[in-house]
């Protein structure tokens, strides 16, 4: 069973709540204005650009449930679907989020993946300071050997003194006895490296 550990929903919850009451706002006015402006074009983009996001949003809260029927995915898009609902948290926890682009898009095991990123958020959070605040970087993505690397780091604002972060202890309480396909974990300075089994599927280099 790959189902995400209840912090970590309890942690994610005020950003399905808040993404999926913003999607059912746009596709319900939307939905209302079809039928009066020409041919509702513009009002049938939004719908499906809301659908596509809560299928997205969808996606994640399956493979934080487990769900045994998902495929493969590419891991990047899947960072930046999980990163879309840690906007919330973060923010209420007084932290930016910074998602950094991948050239490439290896695919990986959905459910460990997305429940080990979000543990990371969580976990480094946790040991932030009492007072801080900071942003969570978010990738990049790259393709390893026998494997996909995903960094998750913190970062303070330009000119704040250094301080330590207990990153080694996050780094362990993450690994141990995990589900088939749970990242290696490693600590690398004021973050985490994340180290997943690729599928055996690449896409080519970002336009």
């Amino acid at each position: 069973m790959h189902s995400a550990c209840p912090h970590t929903l309890a942690f994610l919850a005020p950003g399905f709540v808040h993404q999926f009451g913003n999607l059912l706002f746009v596709v319900q006015g939307n939905a209302q204005a079809l039928g009066q402006q020409g041919e509702g074009l513009r009002e049938r983009g939004a719908i499906l650009a809301a659908v596509e996001r809560g299928g997205n949003a969808l996606r994640v809260l399956r493979c934080l449930l487990g769900d045994p029927a998902l495929a493969p995915a590419p891991a990047d898009e899947l960072l930046a679907q999980v990163g879309e609902l840690l906007r919330v948290p973060l923010r209420e926890a007084r932290h930016a989020l910074e998602l950094v682009p991948a050239d490439a898009a290896p695919h990986v095991e959905p459910r460990s993946f997305c429940a080990a990123v979000l543990e990371a958020v969580r976990g480094l959070v946790g040991v932030v300071p009492a007072g801080v605040q900071g942003t969570v970087a978010l990738g990049p993505v790259a393709a390893a050997p026998h494997g996909v690397t995903v960094r998750v780091s913190f970062q303070v604002p330009a000119g704040t003194l250094p301080f330590p972060l207990a990153s080694a202890e996050v780094a362990a309480a993450l690994g141990g006895a995990r589900p088939d396909g749970w990242p290696d974990v490693r600590a690398r300075g004021s973050g985490l490296e994340l180290v997943f089994a690729d599928r055996g599927v690449v896409a080519g280099p970002r336009a």
